[in-house]
């Protein structure tokens, strides 16, 4: 029996970072916003809204981060990562 998903949910506080994978790929959070969050995700800036999501691959896994709440008076959001192993997918 493999494991095919890996779910991890997370909180990012304004101006802190996150490690998605042992081999140095970080998400950080460098302004949390009502609707909105800006940071860095693997090197490059981005702007991500509530429910919107980044993918990035880790060897066989397909993996994708979602912003799922903002507490904006806290400075801090929510992230759930989910990856599954496209090599283990059915093939139609």
């Amino acid at each position: 029996q493999t494991v095919v998903s890996k779910h991890d949910d997370f909180i990012l506080k304004r101006g802190k970072s996150y490690a998605l994978t042992e081999n140095n790929l970080y998400i950080s959070a460098q302004n949390v916003y009502s609707t909105t969050v800006e940071g860095q995700f693997d090197n490059e800036p981005y702007t991500l809204e509530l429910g919107k999501s980044k993918d990035f691959s880790v060897g066989n896994l397909t993996c994708k981060v979602v912003l799922t709440s903002i507490a904006y008076m806290d400075n801090e959001a929510s992230f759930s990562k989910s990856c599954y192993d496209k090599s283990k997918q059915p093939k139609f």
